[in-house]
């Protein structure tokens, strides 16, 4: 079956009497939900089949609005965005830290924001996979 969900506030949609035109029509959005989408949309960029994983895991997405982005920005400062997408095969967020760097530094920089922070942080987020995304890789 096809998963559809609402744009304005990422809410997976389920079908009315078979139909996902009627639960788009019938849908109505929480305007919490909704600042809570615009508020990802701000700090990340969105690969369109990341927006129902995280936005109907509420624990995932407080993370990735508060702590997470906070600890991003202070480890990753210098990062040209950070991409969230989901991955079926392995069924997880992916969440890419862009950076325009040499390599070497951007693995020394990740290997730092893993040991000092990320790796405790694993147990509880087993559903997140963080990467390196070079410019020109």
């Amino acid at each position: 079956m096809v998963e559809a969900f609402c744009l304005r506030c990422g809410k997976v949609v389920e079908p009315v009497d078979g139909s996902l035109f009627k639960a788009a029509q019938q849908h109505k959005c929480d305007e919490k939900d909704v600042k809570r989408m615009d508020e990802l949309i701000d700090k990340y960029n969105l690969v369109f089949s990341a927006i129902p994983k995280v936005c109907n895991d509420g624990k995932l997405l407080s993370f990735l609005l508060g702590e997470l982005h906070e600890k991003l920005r202070q480890y990753f400062p210098d990062a040209e965005s950070f991409v969230l997408s989901y991955s079926a095969e392995h069924e997880c967020v992916m969440l890419y830290v862009v950076l325009d760097k040499e390599p070497e530094e951007a693995r020394r920089q990740l290997q730092k924001f893993d040991e000092e922070w990320w790796l405790d942080m694993v147990p509880k987020y087993k559903n997140l996979s963080i990467h390196l995304r070079l410019v020109g890789e």
